[in-house]
């Protein structure tokens, strides 16, 4: 898939710069970042996609934030329903079990989707 960003595409990064090194996963963000991308960008509006990691000791701290817009509910993106979200949970239970908590949803208040991840790497 090959996206362009347009000047209406705010991306908000903040990434820790962390002295230790850990090691995650191969690939295990990446669907939640696609999802920001996919379903919070408007062609049409501004948009914001918020980004944060975060590692504090053997923790890592992993959010997304993006604003919810309507989809044409004829759209194949409106038929889909979190495949890859349910893909990462099963391979979060396999790879880190009851060592990461996963949380996400709908924010209707800010009319936003979140992600907010945190694996415990002991």
């Amino acid at each position: 898939m090959k996206m362009r960003l347009t000047d209406k595409v705010k991306l908000n990064i903040h990434l820790d710069e962390a002295e230790d090194h850990h090691i995650i996963a191969p690939m295990l963000l990446l669907p939640f970042l696609e999802n920001s991308f996919k379903h919070g960008i408007s062609s049409q509006k501004e948009s914001t996609i918020y980004i944060k990691l975060e590692i504090m000791g053997n923790t890592v701290f992993f959010e997304t934030r993006n604003q919810i817009f309507p989809t044409n509910p004829d759209s194949p993106e409106a038929k889909e329903h979190g495949i890859g979200l349910v893909n990462t949970q099963r391979r979060l239970s396999l790879l880190y079990p009851g060592k990461h908590r996963l949380k996400f949803g709908k924010d209707e208040e800010n009319q936003e989707y979140y992600v907010n991840l945190t694996l415990n790497l002991e």
